[in-house]
């Protein structure tokens, strides 16, 4: 079931950058908060990914 769920998490998070890569190339004026917000959300996958490493301890 971990094996499942890590492939859905790869297959989406490559969607998402490709999403993402498709957006900064048609509307340059987005390059700056698409950053930021990618930023945002590699931080709070961090730090979900930490809380949960932590709980299953």
């Amino acid at each position: 079931m971990p094996a499942a769920m890590t492939a859905i998490g790869v297959v989406v998070a490559l969607t998402a950058c490709a999403f993402v890569a498709f957006l900064a190339y048609a509307y340059p004026a987005l390059w700056e908060p698409l950053v930021v917000a990618a930023g945002i959300a590699t931080v709070l996958g961090m730090v979900t990914a930490l809380i949960v490493s932590m709980c299953r301890r």
